[in-house]
């Protein structure tokens, strides 16, 4: 199982990559959990998985399976595209179940709360290749210089 972290400072959040690799065979599914830390953003900035135009995005369908560690706990999610036919944002509570077959996405534990998320993804290429909204793309670039500072600071 490959494991980590993806983002940083308060858009970081743990990953567990389960079912993504040639050790677990499947033909079209992948499958892995993260958990956002309280008050952290989770899959920021946001991103799509709905064309098919490798190396740039990989179309897959993906499903959220939400657990937050508080009966009274909840988180945002924000879900949207392009072209503006997809434009939510709604409350995520426990034992929320949130389908994503196109669109750009994006998840918020409120403070005090972890979310977790056992995420379903699938498609005729096992690989994840996440594009990221050109609107956001600059909070790449934060990440790395916020990386450098805390890297140097370490030292």
């Amino acid at each position: 199982m490959n494991s980590g972290k993806w983002g940083i400072s308060n858009y970081s959040r743990v990953f567990h990559q389960i079912a993504v690799d040639e050790k677990h065979p499947a033909v079209k599914l992948m499958v892995g959990e993260t958990f956002t830390p309280s008050g952290n953003w989770s899959t920021y900035p946001p991103h799509r998985h709905e064309r098919h135009n490798p190396p740039e995005e990989v179309f897959l369908e993906e499903i959220y399976y939400y657990r937050v560690d508080h009966p009274k706990g909840w988180g945002l999610a924000r879900h949207y595209s392009d072209d503006g036919a997809i434009d939510f944002a709604g409350v995520i509570k426990d034992d929320t179940l949130h389908l994503i077959p196109k669109g750009y996405h994006t998840v918020v534990a409120a403070p005090g709360f972890t979310v977790y998320y056992l995420w379903f993804l699938a498609g005729e290429e096992r690989v994840q290749i996440p594009y990221v909204d050109p609107e956001m793309r600059f909070i790449d670039q934060a990440t790395k210089m916020i990386k450098n500072i805390e890297d140097n600071l370490s030292v």
